[in-house]
């Protein structure tokens, strides 16, 4: 008899080769900046386009984008963990409203 996880089989993540939608690589950014900066990190800094390996990032204050631009490598590296392949290979800020 095959046990559950076997007829299952490994639910974490996206498979290898399998391409990315936009809406995948913003939720994964949206968690991953709740963890670090709370909700109001959240509403900060907002994902607007994800392009060939490029995630656009909108700063709503210039504090939460000093602060992204200097984490960047390390929300890299904690996205393409999450998504188990090196999808986000960089972060562009978008200029935040006066």
């Amino acid at each position: 008899m095959r046990s559950l996880r076997e007829f299952i089989g490994k639910r974490s993540g996206v498979p290898q080769g399998t391409p990315l939608d936009d809406k995948t690589v913003f939720f994964i950014f949206r968690k991953i900046v709740r963890e670090e900066y709370g909700l109001r990190g959240e509403s900060e800094l907002e994902p607007v386009a994800f392009s060939e390996g490029t995630l656009s990032i909108k700063a709503n204050n210039p504090l939460y984008s000093n602060e992204l631009w200097i984490r960047r490598e390390s929300i890299l590296t904690r996205m393409n963990d999450s998504l188990e392949q090196e999808a986000v290979k960089e972060l562009k800020l978008v200029r935040y409203a006066p």
